[in-house]
Formats: structure tokens, C-alpha cells, sequence
């Protein structure tokens, strides 16, 4: 997993003028649907509700340097509630580098949850001890030594969290222990924290939301989108083609849909990405990230991204 940003999509998108839920608008014109949503940081929109207000407040206090902050043991005590059995927080100004912490902690790769091979059979082996990401509306993989929580938060500047099983301090080296490293919340200013710490809350309210979703009863079909049943119709239509087409491109684990395993390292992963954007859907850029379910889509938008969904349709799209 890398850095989220820009270039991943540099050359692939066109320049932004605005961000809203999961729609990008281009100083061109026209609407991209994205499912990209920043490999997840922009899992609940670009302006999950409160982060913006929380970064805000902080600014108007003029933290905007990175002085110490009482948020980050906020943070961390959030990170402890939810990852228990991961005590040991670590705090960094950037994922890059957290994942060079890891790198030199000798981990070197990071699992993720929603490119398993068997989504509902997560293999307890090959997670055990390693270092694995935790994405939002997934369990945690089990037997995990460190967990990197992805929470969705996309600003540029939000900071990277590290949850250890155990202290890492007598395993790192002598570099990136020192006081200069950013292995602690030095280099973070309290407007990211605060960002950090809103998010970690946004996480259990769209969990709720998705489940009321799936259980609300029928209401009039003029009602916003996430409460027009014939929204999870599409969906459940979605998930019966997934299913059922041996020529699906998806395997999906809750809002996360991966590449099949026989096409993540073929150009026919490229030509895809290339087919779903002609089509104004813009999905991961890379098959080594899951394309996202937005918790609010449209039967229109799941009937779109169906035509684009097998290998088959490619010569008639």
C-alpha cells in the first residue's frame, strides 16, 4: 500500500474544481462517479460530517504548527478502544512514513482485508504476526502484530497511526527512534489530530447508517438516496451478477470490491480502468487497492458499473 494522493491519478483524471460525496467535478465539466475514494481515506465523502468543523476550530486557536497537543492522546485512546488487543500506539505525520517504520521493522508487506483471496475465510496463517491494514465495515484479520487503521479521513496532512501487539521501542532501529523520528506525535499539528480523532467516531455512525439502510422499511421512492428501496434492489442485483458471471472482474467484501486474483497483475486490469472512466466511473487505479462502494449509490450508478464489470463486455462498450 502507498501514499494516497495525486499521483495516482495524475494522467488519468482531469484537474478538480470540486469534491462533494462521492462525485468529482472537473474544471472541464461533467460529473466522475468515484469509487476510488482515496484507497478509503474519502470512504465517507471529502467532507465527512464534523472533520472540516474539528480542523477548523483548531485553526482559529492558531494551531495550525505542530506544538503538543492534547489531541493526540485523544487519539491514541480512541485507537486503544477500538484495537484492544494493539495497545501500543505509534503516531506519524504521513503514511509514507509509518510505512517506512514498518519497512525497517522488517515487515515487508501489509494485508489487507478486502483483497483476500476468500473474503469470508480470512487464512488466520498468513496473517499471524504480520502487519495488517483495518478498513471500516471489515473485521479485523486476526493474529495481527501491528494493525495500520485506515480511517476516513482524507485530508493530506491527516496523520498515520501504527497499532502495536507489543512495545516496538527495543525492536526499532537506532534511526527512527531517536527524538528527530516521527514515530510519536511530534511533526502533527493539532488541526490533523482533531480531524483524526472526529473520524475514529464517523466510523461507528456509518455502521449504523449502513444496517438502518438494510433494514429500514419501504418509503416513497421521491426519498434522498440512502433511504429509496429500490437502491438496495440494484445493489442485491449487483451482488447476484457478481455471483453469478464467471467473467466478473469483482469479488466483493462488504463496500470493498477486488480485482479477481488471475487479473491483478494483467494489462486487462489497465484496459478496465480505462473502459469504467469512459463510462465516468473512476475505479482504483491500481488492482492492489480495492474499488469502494459508496454507502449512498444510485440504482443508475450500480447499473453503469455492472456493464463495466465483465471481461466479457469489453469489445461492446
Amino acid at each position: 500500500m502507498t501514499e494516497p494522493g495525486s499521483a495516482a491519478l495524475e494522467g488519468l483524471i482531469p484537474p478538480i474544481r470540486r469534491a462533494r460525496d462521492y462525485y468529482l467535478y472537473p474544471h472541464a465539466g461533467g460529473r466522475i462517479i468515484d469509487l476510488y475514494r482515496m484507497g478509503g481515506t474519502a470512504l465517507l465523502g471529502y467532507r465527512p460530517p464534523g472533520i472540516v468543523l474539528a480542523q477548523k476550530q483548531r485553526l482559529s486557536e492558531g494551531l495550525s504548527a505542530a506544538l503538543p497537543s492534547p489531541f493526540a492522546e485523544r487519539l491514541r485512546a480512541q485507537l486503544r478502544k477500538r484495537f484492544p488487543d494493539h495497545p501500543h500506539v505509534r503516531l506519524f505525520p504521513t503514511r509514507a512514513q509509518a510505512l517506512q517504520f514498518l519497512a525497517a521493522l522488517g515487515y515487508a508487506d501489509l494485508r489487507d482485508p478486502a483483497l483476500a483471496d476468500a473474503p469470508d475465510t480470512p487464512d488466520t496463517a498468513n496473517t499471524s504476526g504480520a502487519a495488517v491494514l483495518w478498513r471500516p465495515f471489515l473485521p479485523l484479520l486476526p493474529g495481527a502484530a501491528v494493525v495500520l487503521p485506515l480511517l476516513p479521513d482524507p485530508s493530506a496532512f491527516a496523520p498515520q497511526a501504527l497499532c502495536f501487539a507489543d512495545a516496538p521501542g527495543s525492536t526499532a532501529p537506532a534511526g527512527l527512534t531517536s527524538r528527530g523520528a516521527a514515530h510519536t506525535s511530534a511533526g502533527i499539528s493539532a488541526a490533523a489530530l482533531a480531524g483524526s480523532v472526529r473520524a475514529c467516531g464517523l466510523v461507528d455512525r456509518g455502521v449504523r447508517e449502513r444496517e438502518e439502510e438494510l433494514h429500514r422499511p419501504p418509503v416513497s421512492r421521491r426519498a434522498k438516496p440512502p433511504q429509496r428501496p429500490h437502491r438496495i434492489v440494484a445493489e442485491r442485483a449487483f451482488d447476484e451478477q457478481l455471483a453469478g458471471d464467471p467473467d466478473c472482474v469483482w469479488q466483493r467484501r462488504g463496500p470493498y470490491l477486488a480485482c479477481r486474483p488471475d487479473l491483478r497483475e494483467s494489462a486487462a486490469y489497465e484496459r478496465l480502468v480505462r473502459r469504467c472512466l469512459d463510462h465516468g466511473i473512476l475505479i482504483a487505479p491500481d488492482a492492489s487497492e480495492p474499488t469502494i462502494l459508496p454507502l449512498t449509490m444510485t440504482p443508475g450508478e450500480f447499473t453503469a458499473l455492472a456493464k463495466c464489470a465483465t471481461m466479457g463486455t469489453e469489445a461492446t462498450l
